[in-house]
């Protein structure tokens, strides 16, 4: 199975904490987190399926979804709506995930 689509999974599964406590607060962050997050996993899945430039390509667009991703967390950390502890292992697996898709949209030559 293609290893990046169970980070982006696990990616998903981490940041339930913080969708759950951002819900409280701010419903568009919400929204905003929740349909980057899973534009990433989808996009993930979606360049595990292609080859050649379509797999870099859908590639940058899962990390350009990642890295919204990232941002709506810390802008809810910014905000102190979350705490350190709560969205470490997300900031953790969305970083592994972003390296990730940068070596697919930039294989080796």
């Amino acid at each position: 199975m293609f290893e990046a689509i169970n980070v982006a999974l696990q990616f998903v599964t981490s940041l339930r904490p913080v969708v759950d406590a951002v819900a409280e607060r701010d419903a568009h962050l919400t929204d905003q987190l929740w349909r980057a997050a899973t534009g990433a996993a989808f996009g993930t899945a979606e360049a595990g399926s292609r080859v050649g430039r379509d797999r870099r390509y859908r590639a940058r667009l899962a990390s350009g979804e990642c890295a919204e991703a990232l941002a709506a967390v810390r802008i809810a950390l910014a905000w102190g709506w979350v705490d350190d502890a709560t969205v470490t292992p997300a900031l953790a697996l969305g970083d592994r995930l972003k390296a990730m898709l940068y070596r697919l949209a930039n294989p080796r030559r």
